[in-house]
């Protein structure tokens, strides 16, 4: 709550990013808000907890398994973000949250598209291990 504010008038309310813990990210801490005579106004700072996936990716065509490395991992939803791939298979995707996402893995001019499971989890980095993208078989 915060009292005496000029109504019809911008009024300039911050909040103290430093009581924030560093495992978030503050959209804004500071915001105008120009509530109605005698009436209220509900302020929103956004503020979510960082968190990030990790892991490695292997490309499956029939029997043959490889590892992608150098290629794109893509993940899309309501924000689309990527990966590039290390040399293990490597992948590090930031501010996925936990649930099924569409992914894409794009390597030598192919892409194979397969759901990443990111499960639950309190860590800062969430390590979904291993995860496998099997190739469709090509109508001749």
């Amino acid at each position: 709550m915060v009292p005496d504010l000029l109504a019809y008038y911008g009024n300039l309310l911050n909040i103290a990013d430093e009581d924030v813990p560093l495992g978030y990210d503050i959209g804004r801490v500071q915001q105008t808000v120009a509530p109605p005579h005698r009436g209220g106004a509900l302020v929103l700072f956004p503020v979510r907890r960082l968190q990030s996936v990790a892991g490695r990716v292997r490309l499956a065509n029939g029997q043959e398994v490889t590892i992608p490395a150098y290629g794109t991992l893509t993940v899309t939803g309501p924000d689309t973000v990527s990966s590039p791939i290390g040399a293990d298979g490597e992948f590090y995707l930031e501010q996925l949250g936990e649930g099924r996402h569409p992914a894409t893995l794009t390597y030598h001019g192919r892409t194979c598209a397969f759901d990443l499971a990111v499960p639950s989890s309190d860590a800062p980095v969430n390590q979904v291990g291993t995860v496998t993208c099997t190739l469709a078989e090509e109508q001749p």
